[in-house]
């Protein structure tokens, strides 16, 4: 690794408590004459580009061009080049009219364009000769075929889709998961329907969310906001971005929220569910009652004119109400019995209430400063209550509450220098505050393989803070056909949390047959430790498997500070091709580690240096008639490490926090109890577990390319066939070490001691943290897209992919068990998990519609009954996604419960095939001039298919499988009614 430490390290420091910035004007100076780097596409605004020739085909140089917005006024103009081509860049979605106008020609006016966040319209402008004081009117048709678009894909859900397509959660981000190039698991119809959606793109898990061009995610993997569907204009998703994006390795997921225009509006609406409009949830037991269930969304928005296009204010309020079921699938078919034995009360199973309460609200402001600037200001407010959380194989005592109350404020000031220079300045500040209760938030869990979790909750009542700030500044110089731009992005966040595992876990997988007694199942075992029944074996009482506890400093904090730089050129070559090349180099500065003095391997927390990311993209139409194009293109991207992850290795050196993975023979082990667990005398002697890192460890990269070819089918409608390659490589996991080989495991690697014998007795395992993963994925996507025509618009897409590799990506960032790396199943030979991707889902059909009636009848009350219809529809159908199976036992000793069935390879499973289906029917009543009442009625899970999330994947240790493995434990809601009514002016 490079050792040597860049200009940028003097300003930045991951572990110091201030951050000094650079003067954003040095962006400015970095714009060398030649041509150099520009984003084909913007965060928040989108671009308007043509070429003005005349009748003959000549080009008009020297014409000009005066783009507008139709709702605010905002006038932005340029003059075209000898070729007659223009650009406009950075314009706020909306409704444009070009006015074009050469001496000796007729001016042309054409309305009409609409320009969504990210789009490149092409515009081909011919003026005939004639009067100047005789305009041309047309009604511009958006270009089908973005041409003058580089990057593979940008697909864009308007305001249009986001309003109408049925979403159970009322969450814009429901909406990334049905988007057609990315794999996800099924869909959330039940819960809280906001949190964050598991989506992937080229088979891994990493993601950018962001909202008006600044961060939702500044810690990683997790949303930090809510904001209600009705405050959003559109959503979007990007893959193979430009250099002016960067921080994760696959996919930008973007939204835009609404602004005020010269018009006033406001209104207000209202949805809901209960018991009675709901079929019964899945894998309650006969016995089981029905449970309860309601639900409410209601809200509203209100927006208008400040000062008329001038200044522009946007208000919206959501909130949710929601009572439902959690159901406990613990013990399988076995609960009520194996609930009895134990002691577990039966309102603890089977199924028990869930609570959900929390509103957002958002208010934006747009400003049109003076001629040379215009600014935008947002704040958010999202507040949420649910308890408890948790279905599957856990009771009660395990669930815990999810409490959170994050706000954020943005900012975001366009400046114009001339015709031909701007500057884009964006701010975020953000914070977000978690907290997790629990029914006993001092009681140990106790796991039993391949039956759940009851008593209490590992973690107790957890608890998180995170905050950030996100500094970016982009500035663009128009020259001629070249659009150079550069610019920075800074992203301090950091992330205070409690220690998990303060209450420790009891972990029951059985007991092989003694010459003594027969074998004794997981279930069995603990039952007996739990009534101290006597092991003849032993002549003790029974007793668990293993123990593993943390205990120390109650609280841990890492800062990281993501920084970014880039230079890139968008070059309009020609009419019919386009290259935009650039170069982004990532800074993810870690924190410093805190060393043990005992093992000085704990303090190193490496820096990787070398995160240079070339980007190359081409747009080529090869008819010259804007129906058809050609994308392909190649970039180097890098993933950060989340600030969480480094709290798991600067407090696990042994000395902050010790972390104990103990066996009952153990001396100072604790003896078994349902109760709060006293480290103590000799327990507090135990040896601890350690966390280092390699000092090779890198962050993620991946090798991303791309070939498109879209064409257009019929005048609103087109196809796409895209192929997607990714080879992935540097991704993180982590091997045990500190144990003393005593054989031969059945997987064919070292059988350990376990707990004995330990080259080093002063430490428990020593995990490593390498980067030595990697991941080959190949796609290919078909998109076929009617824009809204007649009344209909809709997409449809089949998604193919090839996921295999040795990744590991259980999670968003790699990482599971908050921060905890994944292990191999060998620890001496990792190839034995290569196999499918854990994101690897082979097919996946996906369909969104939305259609409005718009018949034309002789008579008027056979057209008013007939038109003012709106039906809408989404629809997935995809594999399941991949799972290893498991022991359920430490069969080779190197107490990690990760090992496979002799013969069974990694993600060797698939959970069943899933198909979800819903509908909105939707009918507008006007009342007076300008106010419309629409009642809405929805159905999610039309077919009431048995959708599974998961399965009980403890295999057992023989040869052959458990009655049990396999089956499900938990699975999506059953089909849900729900009825809305929404008031608009």
């Amino acid at each position: 690794m490079n050792k040597s430490v860049p200009l940028s390290r003097l300003f930045f420091s991951a572990s110091s408590r201030t951050v000094l910035l650079p003067a954003l004007s040095l962006v400015a100076a970095v714009c060398v004459p030649a041509p150099a780097m520009y984003a084909q596409s913007q965060a928040i605004d989108g671009n308007i580009e043509g070429y003005v020739r005349a009748m003959d085909g000549n080009a008009l140089a020297g014409a000009s061009v005066r783009v507008q917005n139709t709702q605010t006024g905002l006038v932005r103009e340029a003059t075209a080049d000898d070729d007659g081509y223009f650009r406009v860049q950075i314009l706020p979605p909306g409704t444009y009219s070009v006015l074009t106008a050469k001496d000796g020609f007729s001016p042309q006016q054409q309305t009409g364009i609409a320009l969504a966040a990210g789009q490149v319209q092409t515009l081909r402008v011919a003026l005939p000769v004639g009067s100047v004081a005789t305009t041309v009117d047309v009604t511009a048709d958006t270009p089908v075929i973005e041409t003058g678009r580089t990057n593979a894909y940008n697909n864009i859900y308007t305001a249009r889709e986001v309003q109408n397509i049925p979403v159970p959660g009322r969450s814009f981000l429901d909406l990334f998961v049905v988007n057609p190039v990315v794999n996800a698991p099924p869909l959330s119809t039940g819960g809280s329907g906001t949190g964050t959606p598991s989506v992937s793109f080229g088979g891994l898990g990493f993601r950018q969310i962001n909202v008006d061009g600044v961060s939702n995610n500044v810690q990683g993997g997790a949303r930090n906001l809510v904001i209600s569907e009705d405050a959003l204009s559109e959503v979007q998703v990007v893959t193979n971005y430009s250099a002016e994006f960067g921080r994760q390795a696959a996919l930008l997921l973007n939204a835009v929220s609404k602004s005020g225009t010269n018009d006033v509006h406001f209104g207000g609406f209202l949805f809901a569910r209960n018991k009675a409009l709901s079929s019964r949830p899945f894998l309650l037991s006969d016995a089981t009652p029905t449970p309860q269930f309601s639900r409410y969304n209601y809200g509203g928005t209100a927006s208008g004119p400040i000062r008329k296009d001038k200044g522009f204010i946007f208000g919206s309020y959501e909130r949710w109400q929601q009572d439902a079921p959690q159901v406990s699938t613990f013990g399988g078919t076995a609960q009520a019995s194996a609930a009895a034995q134990l002691g577990i009360a039966p309102e603890d199973i089977a199924s028990f209430n869930g609570s959900f309460r929390a509103h957002t609200i958002t208010v934006k402001s747009d400003f049109v400063l003076n001629q040379s600037n215009r600014l935008v200001l947002r704040y958010n407010y999202y507040r949420d209550r649910e308890s408890p959380l948790g279905s599957g194989q856990i009771t009660r005592q395990v669930a815990s509450r999810f409490d959170e109350s994050p706000q954020s404020g943005t900012a975001q000031l366009v400046t114009t220098f001339g015709a031909n220079k701007l500057n884009e300045f964006r701010f975020l500040g953000i914070k977000r505050d978690i907290s997790n209760g629990v029914i006993s938030p001092l009681t140990p869990q106790i796991t039993i393989s391949g039956v759940g979790s009851y008593n209490g909750n590992q973690d107790g009542t957890f608890v998180s803070y995170e905050s950030g700030y996100q500094i970016v500044d982009n500035f663009t110089w128009n020259r001629g056909n070249h659009a150079i731009k550069a610019g920075i992005e800074i992203l301090p966040a950091s992330f205070k949390e409690r220690t998990r595992n303060l209450n420790g876990t009891f972990t029951f997988t059985g007991l092989t047959a003694n010459g003594t007694r027969a074998a004794v199942t997981p279930l069995q075992q603990a039952i007996n430790a739990q009534s101290g029944t006597i092991d003849p074996a032993t002549g003790r009482p029974y007793t668990y498997t293993q123990y593993t506890r943390a205990t120390g400093q109650e609280f841990t904090t890492s800062r990281v500070v993501n920084q970014g730089y880039f230079l890139q050129d968008d070059w309009r070559i020609n009419s019919r091709l386009k290259l935009t090349y650039g170069m982004r180099y990532e800074l993810f500065l870690r924190p410093d580690g805190v060393a043990n003095p005992a093992y000085p391997a704990t303090g190193n927390i490496p820096q990787d240096y070398n995160n240079w990311a070339p980007r190359l993209a081409v747009a080529f139409d090869p008819t010259g008639d804007g129906k058809t194009v050609l994308r392909a293109g190649y970039g180097i991207y890098y993933n950060t490490t989340v600030a969480q992850t480094f709290n798991t290795f600067r407090r696990g050196n042994g000395v902050a926090v010790r972390n104990l993975t103990v066996t009952p023979t153990q001396a100072g082990a604790p003896a078994f109890t349902t109760g709060p667990v006293s480290i103590t005398g000799n327990a507090a002697l135990l040896p601890s577990d350690l966390y280092t890192f390699a000092s090779e460890f890198r962050d993620p990269m991946v090798h991303s390319y791309f070939a498109t070819i879209e064409r257009q089918l019929m005048k609103s409608q087109s196809l796409a066939l895209s192929y997607f390659g990714n080879r992935a490589q540097s991704l993180p996991y982590s091997t045990p070490s500190n144990l003393a080989v005593t054989g031969t495991a059945p997987n064919g690697g070292p059988l350990y001691g376990g707990t004995t014998n330990r080259p080093n007795p002063a430490f428990g395992n020593i995990y490593t943290a390498t980067s030595a993963g990697y991941q080959n994925y190949n796609g290919f996507v078909a998109v076929l897209t009617q824009r809204a025509r007649g009344g209909l618009s809709f997409q449809a897409a089949y998604n193919y992919q090839n996921v295999k590799g040795l990744s590991y990506l259980n999670s968003s960032n790699a990482f599971t068990n908050f921060g905890v790396l994944t292990t191999p199943s060998n620890p001496a030979n990792p190839s034995q998990d290569v196999g499918p991707g854990d994101f690897s889902q082979p097919h996946r059909f996906t369909l969104t519609a939305v259609y409005d009636t718009h018949f034309s009848f002789a008579n008027r009350a056979t057209a008013l009954l007939a038109n003012g219809w709106t039906v809408t529809s989404r629809m997935v159908a995809q594999s399941g996604l991949p799972f290893s199976a498991l022991t359920g036992q430490d069969n080779n000793g190197d107490l990690l419960f990760n090992d496979r069935p002799v013969g069974s390879t990694y993600n060797a499973y698939r959970l069943p095939s899933y198909a979800e289906l819903d509908f909105r029917l939707a009918r507008d009543f006007r009342v007076r001039d300008r106010s419309t009442v629409q009642f809405i009625a929805e159905v999610f899970n039309a077919p009431n298919k048995l959708n599974v999330t998961n399965v009980n994947k403890t295999y057992g240790p023989g040869a052959t499988p458990n009655a049990t493995f396999n089956t499900a434990t938990s699975a999506e809601t059953a089909r849900q009614f729900q009825l809305g009514i929404r008031f608009t002016r």
